[in-house]
């Protein structure tokens, strides 16, 4: 999965699958387009015109969890881990 935030023009990309070729794009809310695969499969997100003002993007902390909580916690705009990987807690 890859995030590409472009601040000159305010948007966002996020891409789940980049292994899928072909797709139709929708959008699914103004300024909101959805990548669909030939299969139907989600394959991307995009968010145009002031994603800013869509998300707060002065944070974002990314999870991996697993069944019994969270396994690792890594905060990406300030670049520190916050949770070691193994040590899992409770959610």
């Amino acid at each position: 999965m890859k995030v590409i935030y472009r601040k000159d023009t305010d948007t966002m990309r996020i891409s789940f699958r980049e292994d899928l070729a072909g797709y139709d794009s929708e959008e699914i809310s103004p300024g909101v387009v959805v990548d669909f695969a030939e299969s139907g499969e989600v394959v991307g997100l995009e968010v145009y015109d002031a994603a800013s003002s869509k998300f707060d993007l002065s944070k974002f902390v990314l999870e991996r969890r697993e069944k019994d909580g969270i396994e690792a916690r890594f905060d990406i705009g300030t670049g520190f881990l916050l949770q070691e990987p193994g040590e899992v807690k409770s959610a």
